[in-house]
């Protein structure tokens, strides 16, 4: 089944109404088709609000109480012998009827696979980083490159010079809500569960942050390799030994080898200037994606501020998802994997990355 109307979407949709419901054979749309528009819902009983399903008629037995709404499947979906239509009336599959998830799991092979058109997608979504995680499937992702708004961001500009940037551009605070490092149990087995096996995890942090953040990930069940050093090439702000790197923490969930073992673990790249907060260039994230993954594999960022992770996934052929709580990053980031390439996916967590 190779319909690219037959998306993960639709399979959400189908579920919700398939309980107590009549398998038809019939045309299945993408958001915008019969099936999405036309579909309401009024109560527990699951049965059709006043919408309905559009240019489609409830069975008679359904109106007598024998069986729910129906729910309207690709042809091609039954000729593959994926699903037959099922009897009408009372001797409908109900809800609990074990054929139902056996249906699914059935269905849910005939997803369409990312790459299998060419195209490169991305989805994003405007929520909470660990929240987002939990929706997701578990081992479902290639790889996670990610650069949550550690605590320690707020204590190093809270005093002296830095105070003065609280209200610009480059500030959090006008940007974004700091991630606590009381989250980072939570966060680390969601991300854990998330990755396939054998693959990587990569965390930016400080060094403040790191003593917090790698003993809680490994507990979770990574293994730590090493930090890597991002060198920003130009000194920051600061007292004491003004700050001019940031660690990458690397992290591996199973046994992959990386791309190129010939790589150093400093990174050099100039930082970014005037730009969206703490954004990290889109050719440091780069190297990451090509070390850990393959063309044609998911990458995740939970954290995706201005979605440089995306860009550098696109550059190399990968697909992106990505989460933000700021819509303003959401926008930026939307704009940005459109230009490099991406198309806007929704559902693209049900695509079948194999």
């Amino acid at each position: 089944m190779t319909d690219s109307r037959l998306d993960g979407a639709v399979f959400a949709e189908a579920r919700g109404l398939v309980g107590g419901g009549v398998i038809s054979e019939g045309l299945i749309g993408n958001r915008a088709g019969p099936l999405a528009s036309g579909v309401g819902r009024s109560g527990a009983s699951g049965r059709p609000s006043s919408g309905g399903l559009r240019g489609h008629s409830r069975d008679p037995m359904d109106e007598a109480g024998g069986g729910g709404p129906e729910l309207l499947v690709h042809p091609a979906v039954v000729s593959s012998g994926a699903l037959r239509p099922a009897t009408r009336g009372r001797n409908a599959m109900t809800r609990g009827d074990a054929t139902q998830s056996s249906l699914f799991a059935e269905l849910e092979d005939q997803a369409p696979r990312l790459g299998g058109d060419g195209q490169l997608r991305f989805e994003l979504a405007q929520t909470d980083a660990v929240e987002w995680l939990r929706g997701l499937a578990s081992e479902s992702v290639d790889l996670i490159v990610t650069d949550p708004p550690y605590e320690s961001l707020e204590k190093h500009r809270a005093v002296g010079t830095t105070t003065r940037l609280k209200h610009s551009k480059a500030s959090s605070n006008d940007w974004f809500q700091i991630f606590p490092n009381a989250r980072f149990p939570e966060l680390f087995r969601e991300v854990f569960r998330v990755l396939k096996k054998h693959r990587h995890f990569y965390l930016f942090c400080d060094q403040e942050t790191m003593f917090e953040a790698k003993p809680l990930a490994v507990k979770e069940g990574f293994r730590f390799w090493k930090p890597l050093v991002w060198d920003k090439q130009k000194i920051g702000m600061g007292y004491h030994y003004r700050s001019r790197y940031e660690f990458v923490l690397f992290f591996e969930k199973g046994k992959r080898k990386l791309n190129d073992l010939g790589v150093p673990d400093v990174l050099s790249f100039p930082r970014i200037h005037k730009g969206y907060p703490t954004e990290k260039p889109a050719a440091l994230s780069e190297v990451l994606v090509s070390q850990s993954t393959n063309a044609g594999e998911l990458v995740v960022d939970p954290f995706c501020g201005s979605g440089s992770a995306g860009v550098a996934a696109l550059r190399h052929g990968r697909h992106f998802m990505g989460s933000d709580i700021c819509d303003e990053a959401i926008k930026i980031s939307s704009q940005r994997l459109t230009e490099a390439g991406g198309q806007a996916t929704d559902g693209l967590s049900r695509w079948r990355t194999d």
